[in-house]
């Protein structure tokens, strides 16, 4: 049942890691969701499977965290850039011609 289980558990964090590239957005949870299903398949499986299990329990942690940082620097951006955008709409919105 275990070698079963593990070729399940693996195949859905195979299609999991690949959703994920098809997101539009930086979204790491289709890489951990993927990372938590070949670990499980890391634990019940022998041989290749295992060794292959943690190739993509690894590959998938690196992608979770890649999609991480990407949202850091997104949100670093915006908030930055909002900030600027809201002083100078202030700085223009105040002067006043006679």
């Amino acid at each position: 049942m275990k070698p079963r289980i593990a070729k399940i558990s693996l195949a859905v964090a195979i299609v999991l890691f690949f959703g994920g590239f098809g997101m539009l957005c930086a979204c790491p949870g289709f890489y951990v969701l993927a990372a938590v299903f070949a670990g499980v398949a890391a634990c019940l499986s022998a041989g290749r499977m295992r060794v292959w299990s943690l190739v993509c329990t690894a590959v998938c942690l690196i992608g979770a965290g890649t999609d991480t940082l990407i949202l850091i620097r997104e949100h670093q951006k915006f908030k930055t850039s909002s900030t600027t955008l809201s002083t100078n709409d202030i700085n223009k919105t105040n002067r006043v011609s006679h």
